[in-house]
């Protein structure tokens, strides 16, 4: 009995053994895939990280500098229309009679050298001068055409300050000039003096802005006029103007 029981504890411990050596190797086993496993969730979390961080397969869009996203630059006929607008070139014509005053003279001038100084410094600039200068010339034109001769010299001088070499305007101004130097004559009285006719005159000078009070006699010459006779029953006098000799009327003013 005592025999049979051994055997019994021999094939029990043997099978403990070998129970014990399998659990063992298969502990093994599951440490080995567990720790495969963890290698490879490593390897793929790096992979999609690398995958990110390398952007889409779409190239990325540049983003735009400050020159490229800046507005073109004006065109020649927008820079001269600024300019045209600035110089009043497209306003209409003062009435006739209408006086340039120095200073008003000295600033129009000023604003053409400026515009001349701004426009010059592109090839847009530059090409806008010239329809600057074409509307210019039109007004120009019309002031001629309307006799405002002191308007006259003023644009033409203006339009010096664009383009020195020109000459076009030399037959305008020479006659603007004549005009501005001939006398406007106002009849204030015609006495008898000492037997002799008298006319009282106010003779002012465009070109100067000067006004001279005189008493001339039939014949006599002053500021570049020349009382010739007495115009009708004492209604005013004829003179003549000496640098063209063209004959005016001037009536005396109660005749009016």
């Amino acid at each position: 009995m005592a025999g049979l029981m051994g055997f019994r504890n021999r094939i029990l411990r043997g099978r403990i053994a070998r129970w014990t050596c399998w659990i063992n190797k298969e502990l093994q086993v599951l440490t080995f895939v567990s720790g495969s496993i963890r290698i490879l969730a490593v390897v793929m979390i790096a992979v999609v990280a690398v995958a990110g961080c390398g952007g889409s397969s779409e190239p990325a869009q540049p983003t735009p500098t400050g020159d490229a996203a800046a507005p073109p630059p004006p065109t020649p006929e927008e820079l001269a229309r600024r300019a045209i607008t600035d110089l009043q070139l497209d306003a209409p014509l003062p009435p006739r009679g209408v006086r340039v005053p120095a200073s008003v003279r000295a600033t129009t001038l000023s604003q053409f050298d400026q515009q001349k100084a701004t426009l010059s410094k592109t090839p847009e600039g530059q090409a806008a001068l010239d329809i600057v200068k074409k509307k210019l010339d039109d007004r120009i034109r019309a002031i001629y055409g309307a006799e405002m001769w002191e308007h006259v010299m003023l644009y033409t001088d203006a339009y010096a300050r664009l383009d020195p070499q020109i000459s076009k305007y030399d037959e305008m101004r020479n006659k603007a000039s004549i005009e501005l130097r001939k006398p406007r004559v106002a009849v204030k009285g015609l006495p008898q003096v000492g037997g002799h006719q008298v006319a009282m005159l106010s003779i002012y000078i465009p070109m100067t802005s000067q006004t001279f009070e005189e008493r001339l006699s039939v014949g006599e010459e002053m500021h570049g006029i020349k009382f010739l006779n007495v115009y009708g029953e004492n209604r005013g006098i004829t003179y003549e103007y000496l640098e063209t000799g063209e004959k005016y009327v001037a009536l005396l003013e109660r005749a009016k």
